[in-house]
């Protein structure tokens, strides 16, 4: 692992920590921080108690620390004709079913309220998925907040993850064992890949194609999140690109004539240089909150590389971004976000890239009149205030 100098100056040569370092110091919430204002928390039915736990518990700091407000939300499953049918006369199971997850929210939010954090509860109807991300659109949530774990949580996770307007905030159940630490740490994961070479532009954090354009400020969105992140829980904030030199296998394999060992560790040489010079231009603007030593380069393919700093720096929060695909804007995310959302190796942010636009139509009541078949719709069918 190499550690990186946050300089928009190509960093000396790199070396390996030597021995542990002071904290920076805590810092306040910035503007990313203080826009969180409105947070939208699904206590999935069918994830553990300690994920649903350890999501109440999160949403709720992150909301008395930002001054936000909770909205604790439930979907209410379609009951079969054939079970209403079989019951006695007078028993209205979508009553009692609505009635149980009444309970349920209100429970949860019991936590908010000792903690005078402002709360609603609301109940809807229709596809999970959609009926939430129609919540968020409705009522222009900053956060959406779940747990995951349980395999039809994941898949719930990877629909948001890829649908949703808003960051998501998957929380898994703590692992056995895991103690409280002082200070949390935030792990953003970025690609600085299609940075353009240092010498063919002034600055390197200057892009010149829309690629290069599109992928430095998703970087920039995931670095300012984590950041945000880190300052709002008073958190110890580390950085991670994983590299490869590509072909680098079969330049090794002799597959060209003509390619020697030496030319061949040159080239590998180059490609880890320059990795280390667009990381260190990608964090230059935090080097107030963001030590050497916590911006990591590490070489491997993303997939393998992240969770396995997860588990070296034990961090506590990683920091991802979408993809959005020319022409599927919304629709698809990258496969190693998507690896990580259904198996976490820890609590995962996923943040969205600018300009992404869901595929989910708002119901008719955002849509001002315009007709939608009832299947498609998810409405509100209880709302609760309990603001303190």
């Amino acid at each position: 692992m190499t550690h990186v100098a946050p300089s928009y100056v190509a960093p000396a040569p790199a070396t390996r920590a030597q021995g542990p370092h002071p904290d920076p110091a805590p810092q306040p919430p910035d503007a990313h921080a203080a826009s969180v204002t409105r947070i939208l928390v699904h206590p999935c039915a069918g994830a553990s108690d300690a994920a649903v736990a350890a999501l109440v518990r999160r949403a709720v700091r992150i909301a008395r620390r930002a001054g936000a407000r909770l909205t604790f939300a439930d979907v209410l499953p379609e009951v079969p004709a054939l079970v209403q049918r079989l019951l006695p006369e007078g028993v209205h199971v979508p009553e009692l079913l609505r009635e149980e997850r009444r309970r349920r929210l209100d429970a949860l939010a019991r936590h908010a309220r000792r903690a005078k954090v402002a709360v609603e509860l609301v109940l809807l109807e229709g596809s999970p998925a959609v009926a939430l991300v129609r919540e968020v659109l409705r009522d222009g949530h900053d956060l959406l907040m779940l747990p995951t774990g349980a395999a039809a949580v994941g898949a719930l996770g990877v629909q948001l993850v890829r649908k949703a307007p808003c960051p998501v905030l998957l929380i898994p159940a703590p692992a056995d064992g895991a103690g409280a630490r002082r200070r949390p740490r935030i792990l953003a994961a970025i690609d600085v890949s299609d940075a353009p070479p240092a010498g063919d532009a002034p600055d390197v954090a200057s892009p010149r194609t829309p690629a290069q354009t599109a992928g430095a400020a998703l970087a920039r969105r995931i670095l300012d999140a984590a950041a945000a992140l880190a300052a709002l829980e008073g958190g110890e904030l580390h950085v991670l690109h994983a590299w490869t030199a590509y072909g680098e296998g079969m330049l090794r394999g002799r597959a060209f004539g003509g390619i020697s060992a030496a030319d061949v560790q040159r080239y590998v040489d180059g490609m880890e240089a320059h990795a280390a010079t667009a990381l260190g231009a990608a964090v230059a603007h935090l080097h107030r909150v963001l030590t050497p030593e916590r911006v990591h380069l590490v070489k491997g393919e993303p997939g393998d590389v992240i969770p396995a700093l997860v588990r070296a720096a034990s961090a506590d929060t990683l920091v991802v971004g979408t993809v959005a695909r020319s022409g599927l804007a919304g629709l698809l995310v990258g496969n190693t976000a998507e690896r990580l959302v259904e198996a976490p190796p820890c609590d995962v942010l996923v943040v969205k890239p600018a300009g992404f636009s869901t595929t989910v139509r708002p119901d008719d009541e955002l849509a001002r009149g315009q007709t939608m078949r009832p299947a498609a719709r998810a409405v509100p069918v209880l709302v609760a205030s309990l603001a303190t």
